[in-house]
């Protein structure tokens, strides 16, 4: 749902079809928000395993911090852009944007955390079949 409403981000411009062009960034900040903090409590309180190796309690700490600067600076955000709609301000919706940016790159820090929980192996295929290394 995520990718889905980042794609239709893409396509539908602000300045040509707002109406979907809001819709599509309420679901993928929804979805995002809601991803973020539903996989960060996961991982914290209800791992199968107890025993975590340093690599697991760094990535889960990245997560953290990546959830709290995307919630953070979604907020500033949110303030800026309804402080440039009501009072049309020089250099708020300046703000907006690179608060707007912040939202981006966190949500994309967080994704590649996953370069931490995932085993490195390695995927061969050859005349005889499929390996896995």
């Amino acid at each position: 749902m995520e990718n889905l409403s980042l794609l239709g981000l893409t396509y539908w411009t602000s300045s040509l079809n707002y109406p979907y062009h809001e819709a599509c960034f309420k679901t993928f900040i929804g979805t995002s928000i809601f991803y973020m903090f539903f996989t960060s409590i996961m991982l914290t309180k209800y791992r199968r395993r107890p025993v975590v190796s340093p690599l697991e309690t760094y990535s889960v700490k990245l997560k953290w911090r990546a959830f709290f600067t995307n919630v953070g600076s979604f907020a500033f955000a949110a303030y800026f852009f309804l402080r440039h709609n009501r009072l049309c301000e020089p250099y708020v919706y300046s703000m907006f944007a690179f608060s707007e940016y912040i939202v981006v790159v966190s949500n994309i820090l967080f994704h590649m955390t996953t370069i931490y929980d995932l085993k490195v192996q390695y995927l061969y295929f050859t005349r005889k079949g499929v390996t896995i290394e």
